[in-house]
């Protein structure tokens, strides 16, 4: 039997996977199936190559031939230490994704929300984040990754939320929460650290915790009302899908306001109230999820966090 690759040698030489975004890269190891075997004079990423564009075999067995990465550190551990959109598959009997891994901070992060330029639609509907929205090509691309790929990654385990955020003078903060986890699009956290303040709490003062703190709390969405505000939905009135109480100390899928302090009948910009209050809305915020393992102390998100 003769292979033949139907395309020119100068993609067979290119690293990146056919098909997918430009710069996504796969978890690779060495599988055992004799198609690729036979060919041992390819590379291993050659020999993917071959296998996308080959008609000999389907997409369904092209995704069972490459063994993908369950998570970001999984990346990370495979030495694949860019910064990137990569193709991963928390569980097995459910299709890969695409997923930015943010492989600074110690490396292994991946990203499940990034807000940056404001040109993407957070205003959605119940499904759009149950499966997920946005693009994912460019490294300061929008996107929401899926409660239900979020939901995936945390079946693995216990895993750490770190939340990036910048004003719009550059300034930087964090915060870090330990056990994070979603029970059916429920939000639950730990232990706080980092220098943004614990605003998932509800803040410092008790009674605000009442009615602004989301450990607890059901997803909410403009069509999905699971949060306490008996007079209406915190989802309409703050534009965006989130963990809601009656309403929120923290909202990262508010409304994009292009000037940090903001007025309106309502306070829907992208909050983190504990630093910058609830009438100013940020310009950057990136949540990412690890394995507790791998929490650094520092602050950042390298070049990702620059915004635009």
């Amino acid at each position: 039997l003769l292979l033949k690759s139907p395309f020119p040698l100068s993609d067979l030489l290119d690293p990146r996977v056919p098909g997918s975004t430009a710069g996504t890269e796969t978890c690779l190891e060495e599988p055992s199936l004799p198609i690729v075997q036979f060919l041992r004079h390819f590379s291993f990423q050659q020999c993917l190559l071959w296998a996308a564009h080959t008609p000999l075999l389907p997409p369904a067995l092209f995704n069972k031939l490459v063994p993908f990465c369950p998570d970001c550190s999984a990346v990370y551990d495979r030495k694949n230490i860019k910064n990137g959109y990569y193709r991963i598959r928390p569980r097995a009997d459910r299709e890969p994704f695409l997923v930015y891994c943010d492989m600074s901070d110690g490396g292994g992060w991946t990203v499940i929300q990034r807000r940056s330029h404001g040109k993407e639609n957070f205003n959605r509907k119940w499904d759009d984040y149950k499966l997920g929205f946005g693009k994912f090509q460019g490294k300061n691309d929008e996107y929401w990754l899926g409660n239900d790929h979020i939901y995936d990654l945390l079946t693995r385990g216990e895993s750490s939320l770190k939340i990036d955020l910048m004003d719009w003078h550059g300034e930087r903060r964090y915060a870090v929460y330990e056990n994070f986890q979603l029970d059916n699009y429920r939000l639950w956290f730990g232990t706080y650290s980092g220098n943004a303040g614990d605003a998932l709490s509800g803040g410092s003062n008790f009674e605000d915790q009442w009615s602004a703190s989301h450990r607890g709390m059901q997803f909410t969405t403009s069509d999905k009302d699971h949060d306490r505000f008996l007079a209406g939905n915190c989802a309409s009135e703050n534009k965006g899908g989130w963990w809601f109480n009656r309403c929120h100390a923290v909202n990262l899928n508010g409304r994009y306001y292009r000037t940090g302090r903001y007025n309106g009948s309502h306070d829907d910009g992208l909050v983190w109230s504990t630093w910058r209050g609830v009438w100013y809305s940020l310009k950057y915020s990136a949540m990412k999820i690890r394995a507790p393992l791998f929490v650094d102390s520092e602050s950042g998100d390298g070049e990702n966090s620059q915004g635009s």
